[in-house]
């Protein structure tokens, strides 16, 4: 089973997180910030964007209709 905690008070996470792994039950603990973008991601939009043409883009007001109901 997994589980996915969102807690703001980081130092009540930190002293979950120190009791998690004194289990020996737990297998695995992994801490993820949701809020940072991975560097792979951050890397393949600004390829995108170097390649992109001016000529291609697309006015956002004209298309974003098209994803209505989508």
């Amino acid at each position: 089973m997994q589980l996915l905690l969102n807690i703001k008070d980081k130092s009540k996470a930190t002293l979950l997180m120190e009791f998690l792994r004194s289990l020996n039950y737990v297998t695995s603990i992994e801490e993820v910030e949701l809020d940072e973008i991975p560097e792979a991601h951050k890397k393949l939009v600004r390829d995108r964007i170097k390649k992109s043409k001016e000529s291609t883009l697309l006015d956002w007001d004209s298309v974003k209709n098209d994803f209505n109901g989508i």
